[in-house]
């Protein structure tokens, strides 16, 4: 198979959900001996660990320098299928004038939503997102409660398909380790500092209870407010940020904390790839009670959801949690967790489903 990605971003300065799959699928299909090309608005920069890839060219962006992503040029080549990635719909598009010009079938992977800051503005980019997942040959989605949530998806379409994310976590060799050296009562957080990441309700919480202390690993805006309220709230020698991380750096977070934590305030956050990444390296997680994030917990255990994006409910999550730790009842359901993930988001099981995919859709069109 010859596969071309479309995606904004890509490399070691845009390590988000949506880059580490494509990354997954990459190295996996080098094994496979396929070929995955991606075309990105970002230049490939050393994250692509050996597997077989070629970066179809880097094309500026235009119009709006920051959000969303507007590339100007269309790339030409040969190739069995086009496979986009949202959530913006400028690269849903992006994949649309692609297949077309090439005469590709298109497949689209919707990760989540595209959420605008305006009311206006928000109902615009749903119509435009909504009009190139129709032109899509078929649409993915990696859970039946992100589709069941979305206001881009037409759920009542055969063409949508759930295949799982897939995870890859032996680049460091500690998952699953039981010498590892785990303290039960850090959490870990993994992601962009932001606001509807939620960081502050863990901030808040740990004013109130004194057993945990908190690694924050990410850089974004929200740090400087974040690092103040830690101040503030006394418990900024239980607070340590870390900034960006290695992939190893992480290996090694996931492997040594107990818990991993992801209080997303808004359905923004639709999977949460770190709660994978965690559990398949033996941490227990706290989700909170979004469609979609709730997803690997119910799936797989190994960790609880909190009802409500509130430092209250935070705060009783992490009681209940100590008293669980103390009971020494959550030990099992860790590892159970960890083999359910390794199961079900197994890279070369998960490509195979995508693999099987394509080459239907491109037997489909050549057929026509």
């Amino acid at each position: 198979m010859h596969v071309l990605h479309v995606l904004p971003h890509y490399g070691s300065k845009a390590a988000g959900g949506a880059e580490r799959i494509v990354e997954t699928l990459q190295r996996t299909a080098h094994r496979c001996g396929d070929t995955l090309e991606i075309a990105t608005l970002s230049p490939l920069d050393g994250r692509l660990n050996g597997a077989q890839a070629e970066r179809v060219g880097r094309y500026p962006q235009s119009l709006w320098p920051k959000r969303p992503p507007i590339p100007i040029a269309v790339p030409t080549g040969e190739w069995d299928v086009v496979h986009a990635h949202t959530p913006y719909p400028s690269i849903a598009w992006w994949g649309v004038a692609i297949a077309g010009r090439s005469g590709t079938p298109l497949v689209i992977t919707h990760h989540n939503d595209y959420f605008a800051r305006h009311r206006v503005a928000q109902r615009f980019a749903t119509r435009v997102a909504r009009g190139a997942l129709n032109r899509a040959n078929i649409v993915y989605a990696h859970s039946n409660a992100m589709v069941a949530s979305s206001r881009d998806l037409d759920r009542g379409t055969a063409r949508v398909e759930v295949i799982p994310a897939p995870i890859e976590c032996t680049s460091c060799g500690l998952e699953g380790r039981a010498d590892v050296d785990r303290d039960p009562f850090t959490i870990l957080f993994v992601g962009r500092l932001v606001w509807y990441k939620g960081v502050h309700l863990l901030v808040e919480a740990l004013r109130k209870v004194e057993r945990f202390r908190l690694l924050v690993a990410g850089t974004g805006p929200f740090r400087e407010e974040l690092e103040r309220q830690a101040r503030d709230s006394g418990v900024e020698d239980r607070v340590d940020f870390l900034g960006r991380v290695s992939d190893q750096e992480l290996c090694q977070l996931y492997a040594s904390a107990g818990v991993l934590a992801l209080p997303a305030l808004t359905e923004r956050e639709t999977l949460g790839m770190v709660q994978l990444e965690a559990m398949a390296h033996g941490a227990y997680v706290l989700a909170s009670d979004l469609p979609g994030v709730t997803t690997p917990v119910e799936t797989c255990g190994g960790g609880a959801v909190v009802p409500r994006a509130s430092a209250e409910e935070w705060t009783a999550a992490l009681r209940r949690l100590a008293l669980e730790i103390e009971l020494g009842v959550i030990d099992a359901r860790r590892t159970e967790a960890r083999l359910e993930v390794l199961r079900r988001h197994d890279p070369g099981a998960v490509y195979g489903r995508f693999r099987a995919s394509w080459r239907r859709v491109a037997g489909l069109a050549r057929e026509r």
